[in-house]
């Protein structure tokens, strides 16, 4: 039984004595008490909400109508049934206009009552399912954001990418990285490089835990990104923020501030923590080296170091996949446009982003949606469009966020979940850099627009 609670209101002391003596527990409701006109339960609505209100019409200070009207507005989740004579048919017409899920005649048949409080239990029911569907929605819309930040950093740190890799990472992950410069800490848990270190699988995964939240909340918010190694502890921070290297000894000072915070845990840690810090480089394709550095300064030079130093100003970096490598990966010859397969590709690609762009998606679950490679849709959309797959996909969800932004019923940081953006900040800076304005900003511009003149 869910426990929903029911309200009675109405001013004939007979009618409240005995619904409130009815047994409702089979229909999982308790009584929550009864009211003798509109504006007592109005008030007791406001202090302690209900789910369902059975209401008389006729009352005095406060009729029946003006009270489920009233719950509409302000308490949308709440059910009302109205009871009501021969005469006030109109009366009943327009309560079920307002929202009511049934009116019943006097005099009650309880068997009737009982069937309008089981409608109003289903509505309920299928709401709480709703919300409960919706709630698992947005939690693994956030594990899949953050899968994928980790995944793409990960990859960032490690091999030089392209700049269609780094575009579609930076989106799906939901990060900004147009800084220009960059760097590459380490901290290091220094009893988990040891042979056998002091570490269980219950304890490890509490370890792992523990230090991604302290990263989260201290250096990602206002420095940049990071990723914690699942396998050694080893944490990476991507500093993105150009103010953290504009003053020597700032980095190392948040870094201390960093370890300090971990040495807090250190009965679970069970280790010292060790820092480096890389050279700061001014491109993403060259973060493998500043880790690689990092890393050396901790005794652990990877052994694909040579492969990182690639990215270094005056030495060639990987050189970019050209026509050739583009025609091994599955593109075909251009055939006549009025023959080409390729724009219905890029439609069916336009059509399954329009219907999933309000979760977290990426090229390859678009590619995979019409049975293409990812690289080959990514040169096609190029192509056929003039744009990325991640700008397309921007655009969508951009677009629709500004017309939610002109309902004021919906906060700022609701409206970047309803477009598919698990991060608030993110959501609002990325709205910035596309249209010039922050998403209040831009409510607030449609709201005075609005206005009428005087």
């Amino acid at each position: 039984m869910h426990g929903y609670k029911l309200m009675i209101v109405d001013d004939e002391p007979e009618i409240r004595e005995g619904l409130g003596a009815f047994d409702y527990s089979e229909l999982g409701i308790e009584l929550a008490g009864c009211y003798e006109n509109g504006i007592i339960a109005y008030q007791r609505i406001q202090k302690e909400p209900v789910d369902v209100v059975v209401t008389d019409i006729r009352m005095p200070l406060m009729n029946g109508l003006e009270l489920i009207e009233r719950i509409r507005k302000e308490f949308g989740y709440i059910q009302t049934i109205m009871l009501t004579g021969y005469d006030d048919f109109e009366y009943a017409r327009k309560s079920l206009q307002n929202g009511a899920v049934d009116y019943l005649l006097k005099p009650i048949d309880f068997h009737e009552l009982k069937a309008s409080l089981a409608k109003a239990v289903g509505v309920l029911n299928e709401r709480q399912q709703t919300r409960l569907r919706s709630t698992i929605l947005e939690r693994k819309a956030k594990l899949l954001a953050k899968y994928l930040r980790h995944c793409f950093l990960t990859e960032l740190m490690n091999r030089p990418l392209t700049p269609d890799e780094i575009e579609e990472g930076c989106s799906s992950g939901e990060l900004l990285l147009d800084g220009g410069r960059y760097t590459v800490a380490v901290l290091r848990l220094d009893a988990a490089m040891a042979a056998a270190g002091p570490y269980t699988g219950k304890d490890w995964n509490l370890i792992v835990f523990t230090l991604d939240n302290i990263l989260t909340e201290i250096w990602d918010d206002h420095y940049g990104y990071h990723t914690v190694d699942r396998k050694n502890g080893s944490c990476f921070l991507l500093a993105a923020n150009p103010e953290v290297q504009s003053e020597p000894g700032r980095m190392i000072a948040i870094l201390q501030s960093i370890r300090k915070e971990m040495l807090r845990f250190r009965g679970l840690l069970r280790s010292t923590v060790s820092i480096a810090v890389g050279p700061e480089v001014g491109t993403l394709g060259e973060l493998p080296f500043s880790r690689s550095c990092a890393e050396s300064l901790l005794g652990e030079t990877p052994d694909t170091e040579a492969e990182y130093r690639s990215g270094m100003p005056g030495v060639k970096p990987a050189a970019e996949p050209d026509a050739g490598a583009e025609s091994q990966i599955g593109r075909p010859d251009d055939p006549p446009a009025a023959e080409s397969p390729k724009s219905l590709i890029v439609e069916e690609a336009k059509k399954y982003i329009r219907l999933h762009y309000e979760r977290s998606i990426t090229l390859r679950d678009v590619a995979d949606s019409v049975h293409v490679n990812p690289t080959y849709l990514s040169w096609l959309f190029k192509k056929t469009e003039g744009l990325s797959f991640v700008c397309y996909l921007t655009d969508c969800r951009l677009n629709h966020a500004k017309r939610l932004l002109a309902d004021p019923q919906y906060k700022v940081y609701e409206v970047g979940e309803m477009v598919g953006y698990e991060n608030p900040r993110y959501f609002c800076e990325i709205f910035k850099k596309n249209t010039g304005k922050t998403p209040q900003e831009y409510r607030n511009r449609l709201l005075t627009a609005s206005l009428p003149l005087h």
